[in-house]
């Protein structure tokens, strides 16, 4: 489980401040009542909630875990800022939850998925798109090589994704997962499948 942030004000810490829930999208937040970190994506306005990723550094936990938070715990979190230590796994479910924010569904969220957990190297923000990364895509997202490198540069031109290595024949290149200074633009997707 993850420490949390400090709750005490002065010296650079985290000041404990009641939230406004319609304001949470993107943010990275401690819940104290779970002793998690979420990022939340997606509110129901009428049932008074919002669907968040679980942020986790332990390696028991593969995969994306999601949970329904209400509003009333979200405005007794407190706001983590990103310059919270945080380890690579750590850094791509936030990752993982922000883009979720402007691409909710379809398949621009499955490579999403996919580049936060599977494909990406373990304890890393690495992605290595080598031959066989390339096909696994393919094959689990269902989309042709043209359609995954349309999303891939879609991703890069939002600054969520750096080139470390560009590609070459057998290989779409080696990419990191990265944040923009300011949150991607928060536009419903148009993709086909979403």
């Amino acid at each position: 489980m993850l420490p949390p942030p400090s709750e005490t004000a002065g010296s650079g810490r985290v000041a404990a401040a009641r939230l406004d829930p319609t304001q949470a999208a993107g943010r990275v937040l401690y819940l104290p009542s779970r002793a998690q970190l979420v990022v939340p994506y997606d509110q129901d306005v009428d049932a008074h909630t919002w669907r968040c990723v679980v942020v986790t550094n332990e390696a028991a936990h593969p995969g994306t875990v999601q949970v329904t938070i209400a509003d009333a715990e979200i405005a007794a979190a407190v706001a983590v800022p990103l310059g919270y230590p945080a380890r690579d796994d750590v850094y791509a479910a936030i990752w993982q939850g922000c883009t979720y924010l402007r691409w909710p569904t379809g398949y621009m969220r499955q490579l999403v998925d996919q580049l936060a957990t599977s494909v990406r190297r373990p304890e890393t923000v690495t992605v290595d798109l080598d031959r066989r990364a390339m096909h696994r895509l393919q094959m689990t997202i269902g989309l042709p090589a043209e359609g995954l490198r349309r999303l891939l540069d879609d991703l890069a031109a939002e600054g969520l994704l750096g080139i470390v290595e560009p590609g070459a024949e057998d290989r779409w290149g080696v990419y990191t997962l990265t944040m923009p200074p300011r949150p991607a633009t928060v536009q419903p997707s148009r993709e086909p499948g979403s």
